[in-house]
């Protein structure tokens, strides 16, 4: 199979300088977003990283937590890779993930369950987390209202971030009052995780309809990269293609949400290594420069791996 990682990146790169050594591979490409608002990575040191894949810089969109913008990176990293090659698979990753298993591991999995899906063989199956939201569901304001101020949500200063919260909390209700529905699509929607590995003829079909997320989601949506490109999913033709196996997170990822302060999720550390590496997922999220000797044990850990196994060949 033919690989195109897309990985969303900012800030800090010391991750990524690892994930890139783990990937790069004959069977991969790379196409790397990195945000308006970040310095770029130092491309040279990249593209001495890179001995076997080919590596595309994309477009640049401005992205901010919870904002519209990292919608739009993910729809234009997906345009890109599209166009420039015919994929078997496109993985969304972040700067700050890392893969538990290497690439030919991966590779065989994909491979071994093309049609594990509900499609009947009509489909490869796709890696995507879809969850029904009722009218009621605390998630529902995301696309049902327009939220205000959303760059300083997360603002350091505790005042701003109640003031915004309180802000917000009326202007729902007023809207509300008002039957003001800031999204001319009605639904039903679908939330999950914004990290997916999707395969070609669904990526195509969202490429020929993506004026659809131009046409109802802005700027004053809030984070719904994890309803938009999940809610069109399950409205396509492609929505029974969904990965059927319960050992293994839908998307494959395992993001631990449950250690976390509610906004990020939490930073895997050197004492979480073996439990990384007992884990069935194929990548993980997320690391950091703090804790970058996790990452460099992984790193190792799977570069062993790939050499006993060519040793045994």
């Amino acid at each position: 199979m033919k690989h195109a990682f897309c990985i969303m990146a900012h800030g800090d790169y010391t991750v990524l300088y690892e994930l890139l050594q783990v990937i790069d591979h004959e069977k991969c490409d790379i196409f790397l977003h990195i945000c308006n608002n970040s310095q770029l990575p130092d491309l040279t040191y990249i593209n001495h990283i890179l001995q076997h894949s080919k590596l595309y810089l994309v477009e640049r969109q401005n992205v901010t937590w919870g904002g519209v913008g990292t919608l739009w990176a993910q729809l234009q990293v997906l345009i890109e890779a599209q166009q420039k090659g015919n994929y078997d698979y496109y993985h969304i990753i972040s700067g700050q993930d890392f893969l538990l298993k290497d690439i030919d591991s991966f590779d065989q999995f994909l491979e071994q369950n093309k049609f594990n899906n509900g499609s009947n063989h009509s489909s490869y199956t796709n890696y995507i987390q879809a969850n029904r939201l009722e009218e009621n569901s605390p998630y529902s304001s995301r696309f049902s209202y327009y939220t205000l101020f959303i760059p300083y949500i997360r603002s350091k200063h505790k005042i701003i971030q109640r003031s915004i919260h309180i802000i917000n909390r009326i202007s729902y209700r007023i809207q509300s009052l008002l039957h003001i529905h800031a999204c001319p699509y009605k639904g039903p929607f679908y939330f999950g995780s914004s990290w997916y590995s999707l395969e070609h003829k669904f990526v195509s079909y969202l490429v020929e309809n993506v004026e659809w997320f131009h046409q109802n989601f802005h700027k004053y949506h809030l984070a719904i990269d994890e309803i938009a490109i999940n809610t069109f999913f399950m409205n396509s033709p492609f929505c029974d293609s969904i990965y059927q196996k319960d050992d293994i997170s839908l998307n494959l990822r395992w993001i631990d949400f449950t250690r976390s302060d509610g906004y990020s999720p939490y930073t895997f550390q050197e004492k979480d290594y073996n439990d990384l590496l007992q884990s069935p997922n194929f990548i993980a999220r997320k690391f950091s420069k703090d804790h970058i000797e996790v990452v460099k044990k992984l790193k190792q850990h799977l570069q062993r791996n790939i050499k006993n196994e060519s040793e045994s060949v």
